[in-house]
């Protein structure tokens, strides 16, 4: 039980590592990617079964993109001081 624990984690660490590398890959992929691993982890973890590794990526995996994405929006709006579909100030 404790190797395979062990191994989890080292899996988790490994996909983390390759994850987090992706520079092209905007905030929400990022996000999507780094939730689905450790929510794997954590549902596999937790229930010693495919299924709650697969129910745990699937929150993961949503949960992560929201996060993600509500970063991207930040980030858009601190660098234009407007959100991103918001349209142009007018001008008389």
């Amino acid at each position: 039980m404790k190797a395979r624990h062990a191994l989890c984690i080292l899996a988790l660490i490994g996909l983390i590592a390759f994850a987090g590398g992706c520079t092209r890959m905007n905030r929400a992929q990022q996000g999507a990617a780094l939730g689905t691993a450790a929510g794997a982890a954590v549902g596999g973890l937790a229930t010693n079964s495919w299924e709650g590794a697969a129910i745990g990526g699937a929150v993961g995996l949503g949960g992560g993109y929201i996060i993600g994405n509500e970063m991207d929006k930040a980030n858009r709006y601190k660098y234009y001081r407007r959100p991103y579909n918001a349209p142009p100030p007018r001008r008389y």
